[in-house]
């Protein structure tokens, strides 16, 4: 999966009749007092996926270079 697919798959869906809650495409919803909570919690939300992503990818390379050996 590429960077863009992921940004894809996180974007936010958010009703307009519940003002304190955002949910994700991904399914994760993300509930605070205030809408700068709400994209500051979001945020994180994309920038954990991201970091995992970024993980999987360095283990699998490593993985790799191991394996090649």
């Amino acid at each position: 999966m590429t960077i863009q697919e992921i940004l894809a798959a996180h974007t936010v869906k958010r009703p307009w009749s519940e003002a304190s809650r955002m949910r994700c495409k991904c399914g994760e919803v993300v509930t605070a007092e205030t809408e700068g909570q709400l994209y500051a919690l979001h945020r994180a939300h994309v920038a954990e996926v991201l970091d995992k992503h970024m993980q999987d990818r360095i283990d699998e390379a490593l993985i790799q270079e191991l394996e090649s050996r």
